[in-house]
């Protein structure tokens, strides 16, 4: 896919309901990145379609960042690997 791993951790955690619509301050805390490499990431990810924003309507200073319809194609891919290779990692220290 392209991505680099911060920023695929970005794009899961803007796409998880319980995180979603994250403010990039925000998102700096959530993965202990700095805010301006998650400003870096999210500009990427902007560019390539995965992700959008939107301004806060109570704060015009607030941007919010959502995934976007090809964005949630992309994590549902990303989470199938993650979870093939958690399989394969299972099975090997299982034998």
């Amino acid at each position: 896919n392209g991505l680099s791993a911060s920023s695929a951790l970005l794009l899961l955690i803007c796409a998880d309901s319980q995180t979603a619509n994250c403010a990039q301050r925000e998102l700096a805390e959530l993965t202990s990145i700095s805010t301006a490499a998650v400003s870096g990431h999210l500009e990427t990810l902007r560019r390539m379609g995965l992700v959008g924003s939107k301004r806060d309507t109570q704060d015009r200073r607030r941007q919010t960042w959502h995934v976007t319809q090809q964005g949630e194609l992309l994590v549902e891919r990303i989470k199938s690997q993650l979870a093939m290779s958690n399989g394969s990692y299972v099975d090997r220290e299982a034998a």
